[in-house]
């Protein structure tokens, strides 16, 4: 006592205690006092022997030795083993509702690391703690096995040169070493494994995966296959997460591996494979490699052959097709190696055929890369027909080429072909190889056989027929007459066409498209290139070709170029008028869009002077043909020209100006417009004066745009200027300069200059220049943006005097 009780206030205590120990509150008010004499007056020593006092006066007061634990903690100045002792008597006092003590021992053996106190701590926690309470304490302990302990057991294995290195070094291994004596197994985290399990007979279901994957890591593979084999089993759906019940089953996977159960690691390896498809092959690689580790070299083989057959993604062939390649050179490199170290003594015999047949199979999987990659697409979807196109293109000779499309046939289902044309492209290279050979008869039989295919799309048979008849064709005339012979088979019209064609629609191209190949266009052009042919050296054919004509319209299947060769055809060995007829035909066939080519080539040949028709009759089709075609909105530019053209040649000047002027009018079209426009002034010209071209001029001013008639106005001036009208040309100069700014307007600038140096003076030039900076300044709007909303600036002709619009231009003239 003498060491401690030093002063009056500490007598003055002890007095206090010995009348009331047991009042809590005079011992913290003593407490207090030395707190606040701290190095001072007082020691550690002190305090500790005066809380030591009190924890032993209130030996089960929890909160007494609570503030005791709190105190020493926060002071900093305790060895580890001294706080760990004072928890352990402190908890020795209580046997339940101790949770706070129980958790700061735990919170401070965490904290300082030491894996025996933390057991300890835990022991004690769970044993009084409260079951509904112990999810805090392994809330504190989980985060510290996880983040803290597991990274640290974790061993991540990585070659040093690469994973083929690391085949390499496995492969010697099975092949020339004894595995027993240089393989090991590392023990793992046994401490972090153990807590683990007991975590997993206490923990929430759905906490089970996460423990498991945590488990795993531990890498104590005894403990992990045995906690799984009771936890998972059987059960397929142990997480609704999918990619974390993945990570489980592989968890699991490498533990069998490591502890080497190959025969409940192959048979977990093909259920796991069932459940996660899409990572089957991955899957498939790691039982490789497994083998290999086993030295069943052969079985490793045997799967990854088996394997790559059977891919069905580029990503999982890639994966085993380099891995069957990496493992090939492996085996190859070891055996030439030992082979060819000094002071090793081999069999040959034993080993050089082994050495042969890696080889052979690394030469043969460089070689049929493609070939597999081909396999894979036809496994992928063997209906396209590239894809058998393709494999075809990989043999040279022609007899394996024969057994691709062979295959291909037998495998293709027609009704499942996307690209229209494609399996009759297949089947006319089949009999092309058979043609190109000189055996004419198998490839007519090859062409034969896929016109029986009941194609969905007529494109198919049309490729087989004109293929065949092609190739008949290069057999001189016995094949010209074979050709048509197939094509007259092909295109025979049944008796009710028109319903033969509705059925084929209603049925949605499920029915053969054999039933309206008689409506192909190509194969009756065809069909009509080869009989035409004839015409010339038998007349006789002439009507044949006619009937193939009729034949060909009656089925509605007549293009505007059909017509068009008919009427020539008509025209060349029958008469001009029918030919026309064939013309008005097609006329009344075709909408207004189509019919514009057609009026074209009939009036063009009409106005020809040995075409039989009266000027009258071909003024009549030229109107008609106005009036079908202008209210379509359709551009008539050529047809007006013609007409003009034709009223021309028959000396009606007026009405060939007139006729241009209508179609300057009638034309919506801008630039022909401004064509028609140009050609008609010129012609009116040439054919009425130029004085008669005054009011033209003044019309296509005022219809068109301004930026489109600035040359029109220098040629309207420089008309005016021909016929001695001075003044009248320069108030056109002027009109036209205010159209646009000058900036714009640089060529009308240039005749007006010109025009002034040749017939004005002084003071028009000045006029002319003053006018031209006046408009530099003032024309900040461009007109002809403006006149796309509020018209042109009108043109004011010279016999009306008034203006209409006060932003008009008037031209005194």
């Amino acid at each position: 006592m003498e060491e401690y009780i030093t002063d009056s206030d500490d007598i003055a205590f002890e007095y206090e205690l010995q009348s009331t120990p047991n009042n809590k509150v005079t011992w913290k008010r003593y407490l207090d006092s030395w707190k606040s004499q701290y190095n001072k007056k007082k020691s550690v020593n002190h305090i500790v022997w005066l809380y030591e006092r009190f924890c032993l006066q209130f030996t089960r007061d929890l909160e007494a030795w609570e503030e005791y634990i709190k105190w020493v903690l926060d002071s900093d100045m305790f060895e580890y083993h001294a706080i760990t002792n004072l928890f352990k008597r402190c908890l020795a006092n209580f046997s339940h509702k101790c949770d706070r003590i129980c958790l700061m021992f735990l919170k401070f053996a965490i904290a300082e690391y030491d894996l025996s106190v933390i057991r300890v701590a835990l022991d004690e926690s769970l044993s009084k703690i409260s079951r509904d309470s112990h999810a805090k304490v392994w809330g504190l302990l989980l985060p510290f096995i996880c983040q803290t302990m597991l990274p640290l057991s974790r061993i991540e294995h990585v070659p040093n040169e690469g994973q083929y290195e690391e085949l390499l070094e496995v492969v010697h291994r099975c092949l020339f070493k004894n595995r027993t004596e240089i393989e090991s197994h590392a023990q793992g985290d046994m401490w972090s494994a153990e807590l683990l399990v007991r975590y997993l007979e206490v923990c929430p279901k759905d906490k089970i995966p996460e423990t498991l994957i945590y488990l795993s890591s531990t890498g104590v593979n005894e403990v992990v296959v045995s906690s799984f084999d009771r936890y998972i089993g059987k059960n397929e759906n142990i997480s609704p997460d999918i990619n974390l019940q993945y990570q489980i089953y592989t968890s699991y996977l490498k533990a069998l591996k490591q502890l080497r159960q190959f025969n409940e690691y192959k048979e977990f390896s093909a259920k796991v494979q069932t459940i996660f498809p899409h990572q089957k092959f991955t899957l498939i690689v790691e039982l490789v490699r497994f083998y290999i580790k086993e030295a069943r070299l052969k079985d490793a083989e045997n799967l990854l052959k088996s394997s790559l057959a059977d891919t069905l993604t580029v990503r999982d062939f890639a994966a085993i097709y380099d891995f069957h390649i990496d493992y090939e050179k492996a085996c190859a490199e070891v055996i030439l190696q030992e082979l060819d170290t000094p002071g090793v003594e081999l069999r040959k015999d034993l080993w050089e055929p082994i050495l042969i047949s890696h080889m052979n199979n690394l030469e043969t999987l460089t070689k049929e890369r493609e070939l597999k990659l081909n396999d894979l697409k036809l496994r992928q979807n063997s209906n396209v027909v590239n894809t058998w196109l393709e494999r075809a293109s990989l043999f040279h000779a022609n007899n394996e080429k024969c057994d691709v499309f062979a295959q291909a046939i037998l495998q293709i289902d027609p009704s499942k072909i996307i690209t229209p044309g494609s399996f009759g492209e297949l089947w006319c290279r089949y009999a092309a190889l058979y043609w190109e050979a000189g055996q004419y008869e198998n490839a007519r039989e090859v062409w034969d056989r896929g016109l029986r295919v009941p194609y969905v799309h007529m494109e198919d048979l049309e490729k087989i027929w004109d293929c065949w008849v092609n190739h008949e064709l290069e057999l001189g005339p016995h094949g010209m007459e074979k050709a048509i012979k197939l094509l007259e088979t092909a295109l025979e019209v049944p008796e009710n066409p028109d319903l033969q064609l509705e059925k084929y629609k209603k049925g949605k191209k499920k029915m053969p498209s054999q039933i309206i190949v008689f409506s192909s266009l190509c194969l009756w052009n065809l069909l009509l290139d080869l009989v035409e042919s004839f015409c010339d050296r038998n007349p006789e054919e002439v009507g044949k070709v006619i009937n193939i004509y009729e034949q060909v319209i009656m089925l509605k299947v007549a293009t505007p170029l059909i017509f068009i060769n008919y009427a020539h055809f008509l025209q060349k060995y029958k008469s001009t008028e029918a030919g026309f007829q064939v013309y008005e035909r097609a006329i009344a066939t075709f909408p207004p869009e189509t019919q514009f080519e057609i009026w074209n080539m009939y009036l063009a040949e009409g106005m020809d002077k040995n075409a039989p028709l009266s000027t009258e009759h071909i003024r009549d089709l030229f109107d008609q043909a106005l009036e079908t075609l202008l209210p379509n909105k359709i551009d008539c530019k050529a047809i007006f020209i013609l007409y003009s053209d034709f009223e021309e040649k028959n000396g009606f000047a007026n009405r060939s100006v007139e006729i241009l002027f209508q179609g300057c009018k009638c034309t919506e079209d801008i630039e022909s417009r401004l064509s028609l426009w140009k050609i008609c002034l010129s012609k009116a010209k040439s054919l009425l004066g130029e004085g008669g071209s005054r009011k033209l001029y003044e019309e296509c001013i005022q219809s068109m745009p301004n930026s489109k008639i600035i040359g029109i106005v220098i040629d309207f001036a420089e008309t005016e200027t021909r016929l001695n009208e001075i003044d009248r040309a320069r108030e056109i100069f002027r009109y036209g300069a205010q159209l646009l700014p000058p900036q714009k307007n640089i060529n009308l600038w240039g005749s007006w200059d010109e025009f002034e140096l040749q017939h004005g003076d002084k003071e028009t030039y000045k006029e002319m220049l003053k006018l031209k900076k006046n408009l530099e300044n003032e024309m900040l709007v461009d007109t002809e943006s403006e006149s796309k909303f509020e018209g042109n600036v009108a043109f004011v002709s010279a016999s009306n005097s008034k203006a209409v619009n006060p932003e008009e231009i008037e031209l005194d003239l």
